[in-house]
């Protein structure tokens, strides 16, 4: 059976506040990447550093365990020398959020560094 699903549609200063609010990061350029259900950007940030923001559509985001096992695996890659992106942690400490978006369901984030 299809579920129906909301593909995420932030705008540039919507993901600005975001990354500013979860990572305490200020993107001087943030650039649309490809796409087919989520909405992904590359930012660069005026502290330095280039990052992929990864927001889930809302249907995938009801359930958070492919995202987590996309990002230990990762990690893992990582860690045992192969160069994969990491996951770049929010102020709080956590690897992905759920964050509601103007009364619309949930999204999942991950930042990569």
């Amino acid at each position: 059976m299809y579920k129906k699903h909301f593909k995420p549609n932030l705008s540039h200063s919507q993901v600005s506040e975001m990354v500013k609010r979860l990572y305490r990061l200020t993107p001087s350029a943030i650039h649309s990447l490809p796409s087919y259900d989520d909405q992904n950007f590359h930012l660069a940030g005026s502290e330095g550093g280039e990052y992929i923001l990864k927001i889930m559509n809302s249907e995938d985001s009801k359930s958070p365990a492919l995202l987590e096992v996309q990002t230990y695996t990762m990690i893992f890659l990582h860690q045992h020398g192969l160069p994969t992106q990491t996951v770049l942690p929010t102020t709080t400490g956590q690897l992905m959020t759920l964050e509601e978006i103007s009364k619309s369901p949930v999204t999942q984030f991950r930042s990569e560094g």
